[in-house]
């Protein structure tokens, strides 16, 4: 989601930081909540943060990210 979307097509992560707090298991249904912590125009950077609960409210992961926007490659050009 995050590379494709946010901030956008032509996104790489630079660096991702998981936190595992607790087990999720078969039928569970996760939600996950994500949000933009910083965005740095100059550098063409973004911060962004996540938590994903079970359904009964619990935090089962929470990360942080840094991406780093590059451009995106003209269609059918290739690299």
């Amino acid at each position: 989601l995050a590379g494709n979307y946010l901030p956008g097509a032509g996104s790489l992560y630079v660096r991702q930081s998981l936190n595992f707090l607790r087990p999720v298991y078969a039928g569970d249904t996760i939600t996950a909540t994500y949000w933009i912590t910083e965005v740095n125009e100059a550098r063409r950077k973004t911060t962004g943060q996540c938590v994903m609960t079970n359904q009964r409210g619990e935090t089962v992961l929470t990360c942080l990210h840094y991406m780093k926007v590059i451009d995106p490659v003209e269609e059918g050009k290739g690299p």
